[in-house]
C-alpha cells in the first residue's frame, strides 16, 4: 500500500511524501515535491499545486508496478493487530508490556482491530483503567495510547483519534500525614515486633528519609561534628538523590539524633528488650559512629512484612487511616512548612530535584 502523505514545513508550505507499507514494514519516502496546502483533508487541488500533485501520483504509480505485492496482497495482510502495531512503533518501549497487559485484560486476552477502537471502546477501557491502576498509572497509558493511536491514523489505519482530545492531568490530592496526637499515640502503645519497625518509621518522621533511602542508609553515611562554640555534636547525613550528581546533606535533629543511638545500643548491646515502646537513648554509653560500619537499620524486615506490622501498629493506636511508611515522610514535610520552611528549603530536606510536589504540602497547610 503506497499513501500521499503531507508534512507541515515552517515555511507554511507542506513537503510531499510516501507512506509505502509492504510485508508487514512501514517506510517513509519523500519525493523532493511541495504543495500549498494538505490534500489529504480536501479533494479541490489548486492550480500552483496541480504539478506536484501529478507528479506525486506517477511516482506511486511506477513503485506500485516495481513493487506489486504493496498493493496486490490481500487486505488483511495489510493492516496488523493492534497489538502487533504498539511492538513495531517504538512508543515507549518501556511501558508497553504494562499497557499490552491490560489492554489484553480488558478483551479477554482477544486480538485486537483497529476498528474497534472508537469512543465507545476507549471509555470500557477507561473504566477498566480505573479500577484496576491508580491514579497516575491510567493518567500514563492513556497518554501512551493517545500517542499510539495518532501514529496508527498517520499509518492509514484509522480515519480518526478517540482519545486526541484527552489531555495530561495532574492530580493534586491530599497527601495522608499523621497529627501531633496520632504520633503520640504510636509513640505510647507499646509492640511485639522487631523494633527496627519501630526506630525506622519514627527515623523517617523526624529526617524526612524515604523508605528506600531508611533501608539502605548506612553508618558511612552519618557524620558527627564537634562544636566548640555550641558545647555539642552535629550529626548530619548523606543522601544521594534522584540523580547521581545530586547529593544532599542535612542537619539531623535532636530526637533523630536519640533514635541513631537507640538503634546503636541495640547493636552494641543485643540482650535489649526487643518490644520497648519508646525509644530512649542511654547517655551513658559511650557510642562511636566512627567504628559502626554496615546498615543503621540491619535487621529490618522487607517491605511487605514492614506494611504488614504498620497496619497493625496504626490500628493499635486507635488510628482510623491505614499507616504507611510514607505517612512518616509526609509529616516531616507538613512540620517543615509549619515552621517557615520555604520551596528551595523543603526540596533540600526532602532531597527532590523538583518543586512541583511540594506545592502539596503548602496546599495541606493552608487548609
Amino acid at each position: 500500500m503506497i499513501t500521499i502523505r503531507y508534512k507541515p514545513l515552517r515555511t507554511g508550505e507542506y513537503s510531499i511524501y510516501l507512506d509505502i507499507y509492504s510485508a508487514g514494514k512501514r517506510e517513509r519516502k519523500f519525493t523532493g515535491l511541495r504543495s500549498s496546502k494538505d490534500y489529504s483533508k480536501t479533494k479541490f487541488i489548486s492550480k500552483e499545486d496541480i504539478e506536484a500533485v501529478e507528479k506525486a501520483k506517477k511516482i506511486v504509480q511506477e513503485l506500485s508496478s516495481a513493487i506489486p505485492e504493496t498493493t496486490n496482497f490481500h487486505k488483511k495482510e495489510t493492516i496488523p493487530s493492534f497489538f502487533e502495531f504498539i511492538q513495531t512503533t517504538g512508543v515507549s518501549p518501556s511501558k508497553n508490556p504494562l499497557l499490552i497487559k491490560h489492554l489484553q485484560l480488558f478483551s479477554g486476552k482477544k486480538d485486537i482491530s483497529f476498528k474497534e477502537i472508537n469512543e465507545k471502546w476507549i471509555k470500557g477501557f477507561e473504566s477498566y483503567l480505573k479500577k484496576h491502576l491508580a491514579e497516575s498509572y491510567q493518567n500514563e497509558l492513556l497518554l501512551i495510547l493517545r500517542t499510539l493511536l495518532d501514529k496508527s491514523v498517520e499509518s492509514g489505519f484509522q480515519s480518526s483519534n478517540p482519545l486526541s482530545e484527552y489531555k495530561y492531568i495532574r492530580y493534586s490530592h491530599d497527601r495522608p500525614f499523621l497529627t501531633n496526637t496520632e504520633i503520640e499515640n504510636l509513640a505510647s502503645v507499646s509492640t511485639t515486633f522487631n523494633p527496627m519497625i519501630r526506630l525506622a518509621f519514627f527515623f523517617s518522621l523526624h529526617s524526612g528519609l524515604t523508605l528506600d533511602q531508611v533501608i539502605t542508609l548506612t553508618w558511612e553515611q552519618i557524620k558527627v561534628e564537634k562544636q566548640e562554640i555550641k558545647k555539642k555534636e552535629k550529626w548530619t547525613v548523606t543522601i544521594t538523590g534522584n540523580s547521581k550528581s545530586a547529593v544532599y546533606t542535612n542537619e539531623l535533629s535532636d530526637t533523630a539524633v536519640e533514635i541513631l543511638k537507640e538503634v546503636a545500643s541495640l547493636k552494641i548491646f543485643p540482650e535489649k528488650k526487643r518490644s520497648e515502646s519508646k525509644f530512649q537513648a542511654d547517655n551513658n554509653v559511650n557510642i562511636n559512629v566512627c567504628e559502626l560500619s554496615g546498615n543503621v537499620f540491619k535487621h529490618i524486615p522487607n517491605k511487605p512484612n514492614i506494611s504488614i506490622k504498620l497496619h497493625l501498629w496504626g490500628a493499635m493506636a486507635g488510628i482510623e487511616t491505614d499507616v504507611c511508611f510514607s505517612m512518616a515522610r509526609n509529616t516531616y514535610a507538613m512540620k517543615q512548612v509549619e515552621n517557615g520552611a520555604r520551596k528551595q528549603q523543603l526540596k533540600r530536606l526532602l532531597n527532590v530535584s523538583g518543586t512541583y510536589h511540594l506545592s502539596i504540602y503548602e496546599r495541606m497547610s493552608k487548609k
